[in-house]
């Protein structure tokens, strides 16, 4: 989701040549970072020290962008970065609201449908997730 939601928030607010550049560039500090805060270790309570610091870390710059986020960023650029966010913009209808654009999508067939199938076959994995050590 947190990919989804970043191309999404990337594209409406910065121009695809910007995105270009970040994306991989995340990418690279999130596979860099992780083995550099934990060390190759035998000892399982220094392991699980050291693995609890990089979550404390990760928690720690997440809430600091998130409250960034919330200060910094308006809920639409003044310029469009593209042609096609302008578009959108225009045929925006100005009474849309989350609520109704959920309600919208629970009454579309297809999502439904996909919604039925998808689920129950990926139940397993996400508990699994969740509970794998």
């Amino acid at each position: 989701m947190m990919l989804e939601m970043s191309g999404h928030v990337g594209g409406a607010l910065a121009s695809e040549q910007a995105i270009g550049r970040c994306s991989p560039l995340g990418i690279a500090i999130g596979f860099l970072v992780p083995p550099i805060l934990v060390p190759n270790i035998q000892d399982r309570d220094k392991l699980a020290y050291h693995i609890s610091i990089m979550f404390y870390i990760i928690g720690g710059v997440a809430t600091l962008l998130f409250i960034l986020v919330i200060i910094v960023f308006k809920e639409k650029p003044k310029h469009p970065p593209s042609r096609a966010q302008s578009l959108s913009y225009a045929l925006a209808s100005p009474d849309a609201s989350y609520l109704n654009s959920i309600v919208r999508l629970f009454k579309n067939l297809n999502f439904v449908l996909l919604v039925i199938t998808y689920v129950p076959q990926q139940c397993p994995a996400w508990c699994g997730y969740s509970t794998s050590h």
